[in-house]
């Protein structure tokens, strides 16, 4: 079988490391492609690219954003399944056979596989505690997709690829419109990665507001996500006048959120891990909410980096 690999990269050292693990995984006899996608690296770190070993393919797409990355590889594979990881991510040397296999137990057309953190600052263990309930998981429950650690059948591509506009959460979109199509996403533990997390715990909750709004726009446009403006405190936040009132609210409620982060991480050294873990769960979850609420009150699609620093734009600005 034809199988493809598809890394998007930006000036990250640690896809060197990502290609080394990949190179050494088992493939059976299958024909194994490896397409490395430079998204706009700086020019030395594009020449220390040239020099990945030739067995790799490296392209270009100055056009930003990892979708836009991931589209270009798509483009540019021929596998029958293409297979997704990060460029600080490590595979396990049998995550393609393991994954090929997932995905003829299951007949699902995406297959989601297990994702380790590694863990070295506070911030990052904390982060790797708050996923101990996705422990839970069994083989071939229904996922969200990953595209840290994710496979997919070419016949997905023929009807959706990654959504160039959005900043954040695009596989998450890409997984629920496929899911709307009948497209399956399932669980495959044995398909092993190792991920680096995020070591601000700050930045993390900011990208989890960013991913929310674009959950709730994907959820809306979907006709799933109605049912939320009708129900609790939010409704009633989204109904409150004068308008000014309502967005600083909101925007209150993010900055208090998103700066948490660092306090917590700082905590997380003095308590117990799973205590850690929980309270970062709590941020995570309060993150995600209050995106859904950006984008239900009108909020433009926001960059993680204006959240972290409270300065995106508010319903009543002029879009660019």
């Amino acid at each position: 079988m034809k199988v493809s690999v598809i890394v998007p990269v930006k000036d990250d050292p640690p896809v060197f490391a990502c290609v080394e693990s990949l190179l050494a995984c088992e493939r059976g006899g299958h024909d194994v492609e490896f397409i490395v996608v430079d998204n706009g690296s700086g020019r030395e770190f594009r020449e220390r690219l040239g020099g990945l070993p030739h067995a790799v393919t490296v392209l270009d797409e100055p056009r930003p954003g990892q979708a836009a990355a991931r589209n270009a590889g798509i483009r540019a594979s021929s596998g029958e399944v293409v297979f997704f990881t990060d460029a600080d991510c490590r595979v396990s040397p049998g995550w393609i056979l393991r994954g090929l296999e997932g995905l003829e137990a299951t007949a699902a057309e995406l297959l989601r596989g297990r994702s380790g953190g590694v863990a070295t600052t506070p911030a990052s263990r904390a982060i790797e505690a708050s996923f101990r309930w996705r422990e839970k998981w069994v083989h071939g429950q229904p996922v969200n997709v990953d595209t840290k650690n994710l496979a997919v059948r070419r016949a997905v591509f023929e009807q959706v690829t990654f959504n160039e506009a959005s900043l954040r959460a695009e596989d998450v979109e890409f997984g629920r419109i496929a899911a709307s199509l009948g497209f399956r996403c399932l669980y495959w533990p044995e398909m092993r990665i190792d991920h680096e997390h995020e070591a601000r715990l700050d930045v993390y909750l900011a990208k989890k507001v960013a991913g929310g709004w674009t959950g709730q726009r994907v959820l809306s446009e979907l006709g799933e996500g109605r049912k939320r403006r009708g129900r609790g405190a939010a409704s009633r936040l989204l109904r409150l006048r004068p308008d000014w009132l309502r967005i600083r609210l909101i925007r209150g409620a993010i900055w208090a959120t998103v700066h948490a982060g660092p306090p917590v991480a700082a905590a997380s050294r003095l308590l117990p891990t799973s205590l850690s873990g929980k309270l970062v769960r709590l941020l995570t979850l309060l993150a995600l909410s209050l995106g859904n609420l950006l984008y239900l009150a009108g909020f433009p699609q926001p960059r993680f980096s204006a959240i972290l620093s409270g300065r995106y734009p508010n319903p009543n600005e002029p879009r660019p």
